[in-house]
């Protein structure tokens, strides 16, 4: 797609389904905070200030201006220039008709992932990995009967590792059909593998959400951290 060799990502080209999609991670506290900011819009501004504390402000502002940045390269344009809308679940995207390109991003921790490709819809999920004291209440309310199996036998030292690879390629999914967890998350399973995953709406086996045909990943960052990526057909 194109060579992001001289701003601060590290990337990489995924294919799944029929599509490449690139992704890119960096850590926000490489990132310029100063310069990136002054290409957000007031919107951004306002919804990055709400936050409750400087440092998840400084973050949100990063991780904004940074995908800004990403976009103007990709579409040769000024950062401050590119104009977003959102879906009715808040997901971003391009304005119609100004190009093909899909995109999506997710923050955690210091740590930022976008993913980008034509033609697609794409949704990608990072999570900082930390001990949960509500892991299986939590589990129980967005987990299926099958993943909440799973997570039972695996064996205590790597049950948060477990829990984390499946919450990241659900969110990942949900991201990508747009819906967020206003779609249930526990009526589809995820079958977490090394750099693979089995999609099951339930017990059918099939790659489908929501009478959409797609497929995910999990994908490899540095240790501390879980992420996942999914593509559905537009």
């Amino acid at each position: 797609m194109t060579d992001f060799s001289s701003f601060p990502v590290s990337f990489s080209t995924v294919r799944l389904g029929h599509s490449p999609v690139v992704i890119c991670s960096a850590s926000l506290d490489d990132v310029d905070t100063q310069k990136v900011s002054q290409w957000l819009s007031s919107d951004e501004v306002v919804r990055a200030n709400r936050l409750c504390s400087s440092l998840l402000q400084k973050r949100w502002k990063a991780a904004r201006g940074l995908l800004r940045q990403l976009l103007g390269h990709l579409l040769q344009s000024k950062p401050e220039k590119v104009s977003f809308i959102y879906g009715n679940n808040g997901k971003p995207a391009l304005r119609a008709g100004d190009t093909s390109l899909k995109f999506n991003l997710s923050h955690s921790g210091n740590q930022v992932i976008y993913a980008f490709a034509h033609g697609i819809d794409i949704g990608i999920d990072l999570e900082e990995i930390h001990p949960l004291t509500d892991m299986h209440i939590i589990s129980r309310q967005f987990f299926s009967p099958s993943e909440n199996a799973l997570l039972e036998k695996t064996v205590p030292h790597l049950k948060t590792g477990v829990f984390f690879q499946i919450w990241t390629l659900k969110e990942a999914i949900l991201k990508a059909i747009g819906t967020g967890f206003t779609f249930p998350s526990n009526q589809f399973s995820v079958v977490p593998a090394s750099e693979s995953l089995v999609l099951q709406k339930q017990d059918h086996g099939e790659c489908t959400i929501n009478g959409r045909q797609g497929s995910a990943t999990i994908l490899t960052l540095q240790s501390g951290f879980s992420a996942a990526l999914a593509v559905f057909d537009s």
